[in-house]
C-alpha cells in the first residue's frame, strides 16, 4: 500500500480517530487502520463499544492496500512535518509503514491488517436502524447543557449516559448522578414512543462531530451518525441498562419561585466557592445571602438584592459545582429558583432546561 496526502489533512483525520482508540500501545485497536481501495483513502479506529470511520477521495493513491499504525505515535510524527508539504505513506514487508517527507523519514511497526476487526464497520451496514428525524445542531446543544449531570460511578451503569426519551409528541433528555437531575423537553413528533441511554463518551464525540448534514439513527444495540455525504461513519453501543423513572422523582409543584439574575448568582457563588464548596443560601424577602461551610474559621459571605413574595426566611445548603454546572449551561440573562423548604430537592430552570438538585442537611 502506498499513497501521498497533504499534511494537514492526514492530521485532521488521525486527531478525529484518535479518541476512538484504546489507550495500550501494543494493542491493536491502540492503531488505525487504513486501507486505499477504489480511488479512495479509508481510515478507521475502534475500542469495540465505540468507533469511527473516515473516507476520502483527497489522496493520491499509488499503490492499493492496507496497513495500520499506531494511532498517538502517527499522531506525533504527522503533527511535527512540516505544513505545505505532502507525506508519503508506504506499507512495507514484515508488517513496517514507511513514512516521509522531504528529507524526514520514519519506520513504525505496524499489526497484519487482516487481523483487524474492520468487520465491527460492516455489519453495522447490515442492520437495520430507524431514523431520528431532528435538528441535529439543536440537539448537540442540548447534549452540552445535561452532560455535567451524568454519572461517573461505573457501578451505575444505567446513569453512565443521557436518556433520549421520545414520547408523546416531545423529546425529553435526562441525565443524572442521584444527586442532581438535568433534563430538558422539546416539542417533537415521533410515530413510536421509545428510549436510548448513549453513554457519556459517544455524547462527548458527537458533539465533537456536530454538522449540519448529519443524519442520526439507531436500532435496539447501537446508535450511528452519517455525515459528510456519507463519508463520516461514527456508531457507539448503547447502554442496555434501564434508566430510573425520572417522571417520579420530579415534584409536581413547588411553593416558591424566584426570578434571579444569572451573573449576579453565578458571580456570587465563585466568590464563595474560593472559600468552600459546600455553600449555604439565606432567603429573604429582600435579599439572598450566600455563605461558606468551611469547618474552620475561614469565613466567606456575599448578598444579593431580590425581589420576593414569600415573607418568611429560608435557608438552603447545596453543593455549589451543581448550582455552577446549571448556570454555565444556561443562555439566558435570568433563571427561576423553585423551592419548598431546606430538607426537599429544589429546582432550577432556565428556558427549557431544568437541574433538580438535592440540598445539603443543614
Amino acid at each position: 500500500m502506498h499513497f501521498e496526502i497533504s499534511k494537514s489533512l492526514l492530521e485532521n483525520y488521525i486527531n478525529k480517530i484518535n479518541p476512538f482508540l484504546e489507550k495500550e500501545i501494543n494493542e491493536i485497536y491502540s492503531h488505525i487502520h487504513i486501507s486505499t481501495e477504489n480511488n479512495t483513502l479509508t481510515l478507521k479506529g475502534s475500542d469495540f463499544e465505540i468507533g469511527l470511520k473516515i473516507n476520502s477521495k483527497e489522496v493520491k493513491i499509488i499503490q492499493e492496500g492496507a496497513i495500520t499504525c499506531n494511532g498517538k505515535l502517527f499522531g506525533d510524527i504527522v503533527h511535527i512535518l512540516n505544513n505545505n508539504e505532502n507525506i508519503k505513506i508506504q506499507g512495507q514487508d514484515n508488517n513496517l509503514v514507511h513514512i516521509t517527507q522531504s528529507n524526514s523519514e520514519y519506520k513504525l511497526q505496524s499489526f497484519d491488517p487482516s487481523t483487524y476487526r474492520v468487520d465491527l464497520f460492516s455489519n453495522l451496514d447490515d442492520q437495520n436502524f430507524t431514523n431520528i428525524d431532528i435538528d441535529f445542531f439543536k440537539l448537540c446543544s442540548i447534549f452540552k447543557q445535561v452532560l455535567p449531570a451524568i454519572s461517573n460511578d461505573p457501578v451505575k451503569n444505567s446513569l453512565g449516559g443521557i436518556l433520549l426519551d421520545f414520547s408523546q409528541d416531545k423529546l425529553t433528555l435526562v441525565s443524572t448522578d442521584t444527586r442532581r437531575l438535568a433534563y430538558v423537553h422539546f416539542d417533537h413528533k415521533v410515530q413510536d414512543n421509545f428510549q436510548i441511554i448513549v453513554p457519556k463518551k459517544a455524547i462527548i464525540e458527537i458533539i465533537k462531530l456536530c454538522s449540519e448534514d448529519a443524519k442520526l439513527k439507531y436500532n435496539e444495540n447501537y446508535i450511528v451518525l452519517e455525515m459528510d455525504n456519507n463519508n463520516i461513519f461514527f456508531f457507539s453501543s448503547l447502554i442496555l441498562d434501564k434508566f430510573p423513572q425520572y417522571e417520579n422523582i420530579i415534584p409536581k409543584n413547588f411553593s416558591h419561585n424566584i426570578k434571579l439574575n444569572r451573573n449576579q448568582v453565578l458571580n456570587g457563588i465563585r466568590q464563595i466557592k474560593v472559600i468552600s464548596e459546600n455553600i449555604k443560601m439565606i432567603i429573604s424577602q429582600e435579599y439572598i445571602i450566600l455563605e461558606s461551610m468551611s469547618k474552620n474559621n475561614t469565613e466567606a459571605k456575599t448578598k444579593i438584592n431580590i425581589n420576593n413574595n414569600n415573607q418568611e426566611t429560608c435557608e438552603i445548603a447545596f453543593n455549589s459545582i451543581y448550582f455552577t454546572d446549571f448556570l454555565s449551561a444556561s443562555n439566558q440573562d435570568e433563571f427561576i429558583f423553585k423551592y419548598n423548604d431546606q430538607n426537599t430537592p429544589f429546582e432550577l430552570e432556565s428556558g427549557n432546561l431544568k437541574t433538580l438538585i438535592m440540598p445539603i442537611s443543614l
